[in-house]
């Protein structure tokens, strides 16, 4: 596995970053940079962005998968909100990922390698729901507001033809009452979240061993 890159300064991401996902964001300004007007986060997080059908036929999974933006205040956080594109603007096939700093948002990384995901289904016909639901989601991250966020990783927004996913990202995939605190604390940051709607968890194991991200043994619903 490559060494996770980080961007040195989170109000500044490098040119070959912004060149990279230039068809899914626009250009990010610089935000205050005074921190006495900034209000700090527990945690330092990461926006990342892939689309496979835009991978060349030689680059990895890994190798498509593109550092955004990192931000461990409040107003970096809106800065980067309010000049990307929502996911119901991107192509289909893409992918954001908001992470916890230093975790990649994949199966092999030694955080998630245990882990497994909670999974929001949504609807096509339903698809206007998915931008205000992954704003919740972000916020919940970034806010700490989830149940057992310490085993939290991150989440994932992933835009296909047939339906959208939001999935939050787990570390211990075999912590059942937890696993369920944080699949119920989920379904609380979701809009408009039907009586007839079910959240499922998944595990990475099951995933890697499958190579699908999605159609797996459901450990737990919510």
């Amino acid at each position: 596995m490559s060494e996770q890159k980080h961007v040195e300064d989170p109000q500044h991401p490098s040119q070959e970053d912004k060149k990279a996902v230039k068809d899914t964001t626009v250009d990010i300004p610089a935000a205050v940079n005074d921190m006495a007007t900034k209000h700090p986060l527990q945690n330092r997080w990461v926006l990342w962005y892939d689309n496979p059908k835009k991978r060349n036929s030689t680059e990895s999974w890994e190798e498509n998968l593109k550092n955004v933006y990192t931000f461990n205040t409040v107003e970096d956080f809106w800065c980067l909100y309010n000049n990307i594109l929502a996911p119901t603007k991107l192509s289909i096939g893409s992918n954001y990922h908001l992470f916890k700093d230093g975790i990649r948002p994949m199966w092999e990384d030694p955080i998630n390698a245990k882990g497994g995901k909670w999974i929001f289904t949504n609807p096509r016909s339903r698809k206007a729901r998915l931008d205000e639901c992954w704003l919740y989601v972000m916020l919940s991250l970034i806010g700490e507001t989830l149940q057992d966020e310490d085993d939290v990783c991150g989440a994932v927004a992933s835009v296909r033809k047939a339906q959208d996913r939001i999935a939050i990202w787990s570390a211990t995939a075999h912590a059942e009452d937890r696993q369920k605190a944080i699949g119920r604390s989920f379904r609380q940051a979701l809009v408009d979240f039907g009586k007839n709607e079910v959240l499922k968890y998944q595990s990475h194991a099951d995933a890697a061993a499958s190579g699908s991200s999605f159609q797996n043994e459901v450990l737990y619903e919510a």
